[in-house]
């Protein structure tokens, strides 16, 4: 209550002080290049040790020309003023409720399953499913073997891979790239058939940024395919804000984007990132920042995720490392669908990748992820994914090094297909299940014994046991919506997933 009055006396005064300066300007002889200065030493700052708010005043004083145009900058400022005060206000409480945000999540017991697959039952399972498996789905129960290609037999039976690597003039076809995608976010177009835009300089201004920044160019409205003239590290002063039609490629460069924000791609489609290193991500703002050619939007507080993925579709997240993010390394939440989560290298990192932010949002049964021929590597604790509601492809990743709690979670009666994985588990005795079925007081459609969840052609190392529950049968329609592509036997994933993450590529060769 205290605070609310607060921040009322603040808006009124705000207020009374426009009226008497809005007086002033309209009566005074004061030339119009003093008038800013004049303003600020009146309006100043809740915080004299923070500039920021008579900058941004000072930096629209400058193009003002009218006085309703610098009416609006002083309403522009309140707004920045009043938001920074209830983010402050925000972190407070925060800070006081510091034990409840950092308490576990609720794990449902599920020591009573029916359905355990482990390396115990996994070659009686296979050998079960094999006529079936073998006419529906060709390569599930193939033994590696290294096809035969080009020269240097470069293909691994990964199809993502195998469809681009081989070919030495990669450079010149870099958007064959977008023909490449597997799984529900194939169909992400990116900036194919746009023009090449060049990064050439490391440089970040949210406000107004220059030609040959990122910035600049994820904000364009047109589809580009953008590329880096050298290898950079890029610090975000703020999100970094992805329009529709966008590739990032960092092939050919090392990339680094690090820094106060992270990588939003909010309310589009077609995005594919690819070939860049995230890691070392914090929160950021309230700010304004632009969000398209000449339009600044403000933005409240950051998640502090890597990549952001939020009410959007067709998008396909390919070879990058991601590692400390505040929050998750990629999220994908209101409404977005279509997205595949390939080829990535994940490591150090508490909350991995979750796929549905609330159980309040029952929209996302609609969602359909696919997470496919990734590394997990060190230092991972949970969510190698979580999905709420929706449906969630596994298949053919690598978990190498373990989870601190859990593998693969969900709540609200996910579809989880788990096909032809390696999950080698944790030392620690209590951590060998690679499943957690999370109770965040939402929907329980029945009870977890119904969500459906199966394992087909996975492979459990040191003790890994996956528990299964609803509809046992792979092949069944229940996981239909489940369904993104052909796995390859487990036995291949080492050799699909060694080289998860940047690629080291030169041109006029095979990456």
């Amino acid at each position: 209550m205290a605070y609310s009055c607060r921040m009322a006396c603040t808006s009124a005064h705000h207020l009374l002080l426009l009226a008497f300066l809005l007086f002033i300007l309209q009566h005074s002889h004061m030339p119009c290049e003093a008038r800013p200065t004049y303003l600020n030493n009146i309006i100043g700052t809740n915080d004299a040790t923070n500039p920021t708010s008579s900058e941004v005043l000072l930096q629209e004083a400058k193009t003002v020309t009218n006085l309703r145009a610098f009416f609006q900058s002083i309403v522009d400022l309140l707004h920045f003023q009043n938001a920074t005060q209830t983010a402050g206000h925000k972190n407070q409480l925060d800070f006081e409720k510091e034990s409840e945000l950092e308490a576990p999540e609720k794990i449902i017991d599920t020591s009573g399953a029916g359905f355990i697959y482990n390396a115990e039952n996994q070659v009686e399972q296979e050998d079960a499913n094999t006529d079936e498996a073998a006419a529906e789905e060709p390569h599930l129960l193939m033994p590696f073997q290294k096809p035969a290609s080009t020269p240097g037999n470069c293909k691994t039976g990964n199809y993502i891979d195998d469809c681009w690597r081989c070919d030495a003039n990669w450079q010149d076809r870099r958007q064959a790239l977008a023909s490449c995608a597997i799984g529900f976010g194939q169909y992400a177009y990116g900036g194919k058939d746009g023009k090449i835009y060049v990064v050439t300089s490391n440089n970040d201004d949210i406000r107004s940024p220059s030609p040959g920044t990122l910035r600049y160019g994820v904000t364009r409205s047109e589809p580009l395919w953008i590329t880096f003239a050298k290898d950079m590290t890029i610090e975000l002063k703020g999100e970094l804000i992805v329009s529709s039609y966008k590739t990032i490629d960092g092939r050919g460069a090392e990339i680094h984007i690090v820094g106060t924000s992270q990588i939003t791609i909010e309310g589009v489609s077609n995005v594919i990132v690819h070939g860049i290193h995230v890691h070392d991500i914090l929160t950021s703002g309230p700010h304004h920042i632009l969000t398209a050619p000449n339009l600044r939007t403000f933005r409240g507080s950051s998640d502090g995720d890597a990549i952001h993925i939020k009410g959007s579709s067709n998008v396909w997240v390919d070879h990058c490392f991601l590692a400390k993010a505040t929050d998750g390394l990629v999220d994908g939440t209101k409404n977005s669908t279509n997205i595949t989560v390939s080829n990535s290298y994940f490591e150090n990192h508490n909350k991995v990748m979750l796929f549905g932010a609330s159980p309040k949002d029952d929209y996302d049964r609609n969602m359909q992820i696919t997470v496919a021929f990734n590394r997990f590597g060190p230092g991972l604790t949970q969510r190698l994914p979580r999905c709420r509601y929706g449906s969630c492809h596994v298949a053919n990743n690598f978990y190498t090094s373990g989870w601190g709690l859990y593998a693969i979670g969900g709540s609200e009666d996910p579809t989880f297909l788990s096909q032809c994985n390696r999950f080698v588990a944790p030392d620690a005795t209590n951590r060998k299940e690679v499943t957690s079925r999370i109770d965040d007081d939402g929907p329980t459609f029945g009870g977890w014994q119904k969500w459906d969840w199966v394992s087909t052609g996975d492979s459990f190392a040191n003790g890994a046991f996956f528990t299964g529950s609803g509809v046992q049968n792979a092949s069944a329609s229940n996981y239909d919506r489940a369904r993104s592509f052909v796995p390859r036997h487990a036995s291949w994933v080492a050799a699909m997933t060694e080289d998860a993450g940047p690629l080291n590529c030169v041109p006029k060769s095979s990456c």
